[in-house]
């Protein structure tokens, strides 16, 4: 600020002129006395009023310079702001994709029991058929197997058995035994 009050200007001289009233020496230098501390309180003030316009005026840029830092921080927060609403849609479309896919498993898994379940209810079926039919062959072989034992009995009842006659002459007297039942 003073600074400002040593560079305000001399008072330039005024020519006289003839509305001067006052034309002794001592009332010119009275005036020009009473002039200039005027003109150099009026000077002071202003320096003052512009010293302090000066600092709000600075002041002012200071904050400028802070908004610009505001403004790049913005910026940059709007660019990681974007990246990262970004890499959310793609998570969203990526957790979309999966669920999509979980369903069709889920629907898979569902049928797969059911046929499952179908497939254990027919082979419990055919278990338990495969007994009965075991339990009903082995009633019908033990069946069977009496009736042929009653069979060969019973076709041997009316054999003859020879023991210690060579099987030629056996075989022979089949052959006559057959040519004499064909006559």
């Amino acid at each position: 600020m003073s600074k400002l009050i040593s560079t305000v200007k001399r008072r330039t001289r005024t020519r006289g002129s003839s509305d001067d009233s006052v034309s002794s020496p001592d009332d010119k230098k009275q005036r020009e006395s009473s002039t200039s501390d005027d003109t150099i309180i009026e000077a002071f003030n202003m320096a003052e009023g512009l010293a302090e316009k000066v600092d709000l005026f600075l002041a002012k840029l200071s904050k400028l310079d802070k908004l610009d830092e505001i403004k790049q921080r913005l910026d940059s927060l709007a660019s990681s702001v974007s990246s990262i609403e970004e890499s959310v849609s793609k998570l969203e479309r990526d957790v979309s994709d999966l669920e999509s896919k979980a369903k069709t498993n889920d629907r898979s898994v569902s049928e797969q029991r059911e046929s499952l379940n179908f497939c254990e209810k027919g082979i419990s079926d055919m278990k338990k058929n495969a007994c009965d039919l075991k339990e009903s062959c082995s009633s019908n072989t033990e069946d069977l197997r009496k009736q042929i034992l009653y069979f060969e009995t019973y076709s041997r009842r009316e054999n003859l058995k020879f023991v210690g006659i060579p099987e030629r002459i056996l075989i022979l007297s089949g052959v006559l035994t057959n040519h004499f039942r064909r006559q």
